[in-house]
């Protein structure tokens, strides 16, 4: 190395480093990422959005549902695409059927044929019933979206819900099988079907803030309505989990009564 005209050109003496030979250093990245913050559930959402890649079928679908949901919401509200609705409609049956089924276990007999198609008679039930009262609140917000689009994006969220519920199915036949008490297997079943709908919540305002590039915030008052709606339906489809023959669920109830029943009769 030429040592000429450094150091106002004197020659380097032997040994010594100069800081004036070398370039700053690069610098040296953080170790510590960023952690997704509470809000920020499902935030690839502007990296992932576009068609879906591969060949579409059920278990397309449950992936990228879970890893790239905005995909399947680019499909639905870009691409209109009456296959994706489709194979989300296959998902949410077969994912409330099989839970129907977990659910039936705790009785058996008959209720292994009626509880799976309550289940999917009450999700599609709430579903209907609910989306007016979305429709509208979403248009009211500034939402560009037209019903196809809406409806979508709410099977969209169902099917996540399904999703979840088939996860958790193990969990919940374990404790089928291996507890009697009525109480807590129905206290199990609420709470692992709220997770479940809180994350398909999640999922629908998360979609619909990026397409319209604003903070839906009006979809938490819709979100309390819908779950209040599916809570009644699970009274009024009494009983998902018990004996099918028993005389003490007759009868029309609000739910809060109904719980307040159980609880005074424990």
């Amino acid at each position: 190395m030429n040592t000429t005209g450094l150091n106002n050109g004197k020659p380097r003496e032997p040994g010594r480093v100069d800081g004036s030979d070398w370039d700053d250093p690069p610098a040296v990245p953080s170790a510590a990422k960023k952690m997704p913050g509470k809000d920020e559930l499902f935030n690839s959402f502007a990296e992932d959005f576009a068609p879906i890649e591969g060949k579409l079928n059920f278990w397309k679908v449950i992936d990228d549902l879970l890893r790239s949901p905005a995909r399947i919401a680019h499909s639905l509200v870009e691409g209109r695409s009456i296959a994706v609705l489709v194979w989300l409609c296959i998902t949410i049956l077969g994912g409330y059927l099989a839970y129907g089924l977990v659910m039936a276990s705790f009785s058996g007999g008959a209720q292994y044929w009626i509880v799976p198609l309550k289940m999917v008679w009450g999700i599609f039930l709430t579903v209907c019933i609910c989306f007016p009262s979305l429709y509208i609140f979403s248009s009211l917000a500034g939402a560009e979206q037209d019903v196809f689009q809406v409806m979508g994006l709410v099977l969209m969220s169902v099917a996540m819900s399904a999703v979840l519920l088939l996860g958790f199915a193990p969990i919940t036949w374990v404790f089928s099988q291996s507890t009697g008490t009525l109480y807590f297997m129905g206290l199990l079943h609420l709470t692992v079907w709220s997770a479940s709908a809180w994350f398909g919540y999640k999922l629908l305002s998360r979609a619909m803030g990026h397409i319209n590039s604003k903070n839906m915030v009006i979809l938490r008052a819709w979100a309390c309505i819908f779950l209040v709606v599916a809570i009644q339906m699970t009274v009024n489809l009494r009983p998902l989990i018990g004996s099918a023959s028993t005389d003490v669920e007759k009868g029309k109830k609000f739910f809060l009564t109904y719980w307040s029943e159980l609880l005074e009769g424990m």
